[in-house]
């Protein structure tokens, strides 16, 4: 904020404010000033580095902690999603009305930064500003801390996802304890592949494949597609080789097995540990480590031949899946969304997002967010977080104060 501000000059004594908010006058006179000197973008970076500040002051994300991939610490989850903002009016560029004294024909204000936005995932519509919000909290209420924001344009380039991942890496950038991240299905396997990467563990939902989807199958009550991410061949000196086909569901692994009469059934694969592996140097690369059991018959004796194998299936993207396109991390996780209790643990944390944006929207008048443009809406996101993190900040401080000495937090 500092370092934005100081951009102003002999401007900035104007900004000291004496006892109490500024009034309406000086915030509109900021927002003027802001826009004619291009600060905007200086005051979002500071902004995010000052919310980085707050949160490792409150013990949230820390550097120093150990998390195992499902047993994530409330501090160490950041939960995204994003918010439709309803604009400050309905009409749009072009919209007129006659000044009946005058008869003079204007133009009506209008919101040059509206647009019309999916929400709730349910082929339903909105208009107004879009912005995506990143929060942090400890498990004790009124800690949760926004870490991090973005004010999309119209036609956003890449959309909401993209917009998410964006602002997922920044944060981690500045937060570099931050293990998990909670986030709805707007996420995608490519997505993803941008992400698991830096070393986050993505938990997110899986699109719903169509019920007339013919390569997709039902677990769990929900529809999921298939594909097929690995082949593991083994050779028997007895009955020649043999082929296991093993594919992503719901993002575990499963086996799929033809009978003899066409029935096409698949078996779930235990998914025993989710490891890193070490590619150029870095822990980028990701596997799940399952087992297959095989055992084939001898036609002529009977006889069984016992085989297992314990393996590794990435879940980065390789280059055979270029070839094959296998978009692989749309079908194999790092946490499976069949696994319901591990993936509805963390995934669970995604709902503190809901609950943050919905104190957002309530904070306007009317529900309505009170300016006008890219720039003065992004002045109004920043002070709103601004304020937000001032007083979770105070809450916990002041309730760690109040602890007995000795108690854990």
């Amino acid at each position: 904020m500092k370092a934005a501000t100081a951009r102003i000059g002999a401007d900035a004594a104007r900004y000291e404010l004496e006892n109490g908010p500024p009034t309406l006058s000086q915030f509109n006179y900021f927002q003027q000033r802001m826009s004619a000197l291009g600060l905007h973008d200086a005051l979002h970076t500071e902004f995010e580095a000052a919310a980085a500040r707050t949160a490792q002051d409150m013990g949230l994300m820390p550097d120093h902690a150990r998390t195992g991939v499902k047993d994530a610490a409330r501090a160490n989850v950041l939960a995204v999603d994003g918010k439709n903002h309803t604009s400050p009016t309905r009409y749009v560029k072009g919209d007129q009305w006659v000044d009946k004294d005058t008869g003079e024909i204007k133009e009506r204000r209008y919101d040059p930064n509206k647009s019309t936005w999916g929400e709730g995932g349910k082929n339903r519509v909105r208009q107004g500003a879009k912005s995506v919000v990143a929060w942090s909290r400890h498990p004790a209420s009124g800690t949760r801390v926004i870490a991090g924001l973005t004010l999309m344009r119209p036609k956003h380039d890449g959309g909401e996802a993209a917009a998410i991942v964006d602002l997922i890496t920044r944060v981690q950038d500045l937060n570099p304890g931050l293990t998990h991240v909670a986030v709805d299905g707007a996420l995608r396997g490519t997505h993803l592949a941008r992400l698991t990467p830096r070393g986050l563990v993505v938990v997110n939902k899986i699109q719903t494949a169509p019920t007339t989807a013919e390569n997709a199958v039902t677990i769990n009550g929900k529809r999921f597609r298939k594909k097929r991410v690995h082949t593991l061949t083994h050779h028997s000196t007895a009955f020649g080789a043999c082929e296991h086909p093993i594919y992503g569901i719901g993002g575990g692994l499963f086996e799929e097995h033809v009978t003899s009469d066409g029935t096409v059934t698949h078996t779930r694969l235990p998914h025993h540990t989710t490891a890193r592996g070490r590619k150029n140097g870095d822990y980028t690369d990701w596997y799940v480590q399952t087992r297959i059991a095989c055992g084939r018959t001898d036609p002529t004796s009977g006889k069984l031949t016992p085989w297992t194998k314990t393996f590794y299936v990435p879940i980065n993207p390789t280059r055979q899946d270029q070839i094959d396109n296998v978009n692989r991390g749309e079908h194999v996780r790092q946490i499976p969304e069949i696994d319901t209790d591990d993936f509805n643990r963390i995934y669970g944390m995604r709902a503190d997002s809901e609950s943050g944006n919905n104190g957002l929207e309530h904070a306007w008048y009317l529900d309505r967010i009170p300016s006008y443009g890219y720039d003065n809406q992004l002045l109004t996101l920043i002070s709103y977080a601004l304020m937000n993190n001032a007083v979770a900040r105070a809450t916990h401080h002041a309730r760690a104060a109040a602890r007995p000495p000795g108690q854990a937090a």
